[in-house]
């Protein structure tokens, strides 16, 4: 399998995660699902050279993400099972994580040939799809206050980061003209993490809702170079991308 197709990360994380649910063991696992809304923060500067001129050693364009965040969305399923008692109310559990993040237009500015008048500038974007999966470390401190606790979560594992849809627009005050299909859809496999914290209420023996913050940073991402593009552009690398999430989780 070519994990840059752009079909392969979705199957790698569909079968990773039925691998984890046939393995688990009913009487010692427990299920959860999570929903979570929020932004992803990029913010990153790229210089490509462009095909060398006639008139100049080469060109080069300056590619930058804007520093605004844009809008994220959070979908995640997984299991855990509780590990040890580290103290009285401190319980540590362990478990595995598959998650999907959508971040649709993340924007920037093309100035086109730095080197070589910087002529008006254009504007740029992109879709982002992250899929995760982590193994993760939970710290629970349980019925701090009649059924109400806190929560510490800890991931890490393989983020597949799928960039595409990359589109360019002129703003009304420049007289600059749109390349064609500069950069075409291409996947990555990147070092993901995510670190928790929040509230935790428990409705039954096995049952709890979570209510928290979440930050998960999944690396960067590339759109490879178009061989439809005249120029001679290398790909364009994006930066890290970091997702601050509102979260609730259900555990059953």
């Amino acid at each position: 399998m070519n994990l840059n197709d752009s079909k392969s990360p979705i199957v790698c994380f569909f079968i990773l995660l039925w691998l984890i649910v046939n393995s688990c063991e009913a009487s010692t696992w427990h299920g959860y699902s999570s929903l979570g809304l929020g932004f992803v923060n990029a913010n990153h500067r790229q210089l490509l050279t462009l095909e060398p001129a006639p008139s100049v050693n080469e060109l080069v364009n300056s590619y930058t993400n804007n520093s605004g965040d844009h809008h994220s969305f959070m979908l995640g399923f997984g299991f855990e099972k509780p590990y040890k008692k580290l103290f009285n109310q401190v319980e540590l559990r362990l478990g595995l994580e598959g998650v999907y993040l959508r971040s649709d237009k993340m924007e920037g500015v093309v100035q086109p040939f730095v080197n070589g008048g910087n002529f008006d500038t254009r504007g740029f974007g992109y879709d982002i799809d992250n899929y995760l999966l982590l193994a993760k470390g939970s710290f629970r401190i349980t019925d701090y206050i009649k059924d109400w606790g806190g929560y510490l979560d800890l991931g890490i594992g393989l983020s597949f980061n799928h960039l595409s849809e990359y589109y360019e627009f002129v703003p009304t005050d420049s007289s600059s003209v749109v390349m064609p299909a500069p950069f075409g859809n291409s996947s990555t496999n990147k070092l993901g993490f995510s670190i928790g914290v929040g509230l935790m209420h428990k409705v039954s023996t096995y049952s709890e809702i979570l209510i928290g913050y979440r930050y998960l940073n999944t690396g960067n991402g590339v759109l490879s170079k178009s061989t439809a593009h005249p120029f001679a552009l290398d790909n364009l690398v994006s930066p890290a991308f970091g997702h601050h999430m509102l979260t609730m989780t259900i555990k059953l």
